[in-house]
């Protein structure tokens, strides 16, 4: 396969023969397609195709190593251990089944109750960011 470029810019990803010249004919059943790209063709403005570059998917979340790091974290246990038992308890259970959305609420609503120090919140978002948890721990 080839790309053709016309003269407009427009670009052709066109099959080729067993001899590596375009077949227009597999291409495209219009007369003036095919002049317009045999042309371009002739004039060189053709190059080998290569396919776009996929990015590769991102690794799924580690929910198991995020939460094994925020227990390890002492300004997660000293921050936590200070919201009602209730709410930490609300907290690890959206953990625990990995639940973003439910965590990312949950998390907001403790922060409103109270307030982790930036430096704290800055080290749990690097967590989530390492173990691709989508939540903000800071804003």
């Amino acid at each position: 396969m080839i790309t053709i470029t016309l003269p407009s810019g427009a670009e052709h990803h066109v099959p080729t023969t067993s001899e590596g010249t375009p077949d227009l004919d597999v291409y495209t059943t219009s007369p003036n397609t095919r002049v317009a790209l045999q042309t371009a063709y002739d004039a060189g403005d053709w190059q080998p195709y290569e396919p776009p570059q996929t990015e590769p998917e991102p690794p799924p979340p580690d929910w198991s190593a995020f939460r094994l790091a925020l227990l390890q974290s002492e300004s997660f246990r000293t921050w936590s251990e200070g919201l009602p038992a209730t709410w930490r308890e609300d907290l690890k259970m959206a953990a625990l089944v990995a639940n973003a959305e439910a965590l990312q609420r949950v998390y907001d609503y403790c922060e409103s109750i109270s307030e982790p120090p930036q430096a704290a919140a800055a080290e749990w978002q690097q967590i989530a960011q390492e173990n691709g948890i989508p939540v903000m721990f800071d804003a």
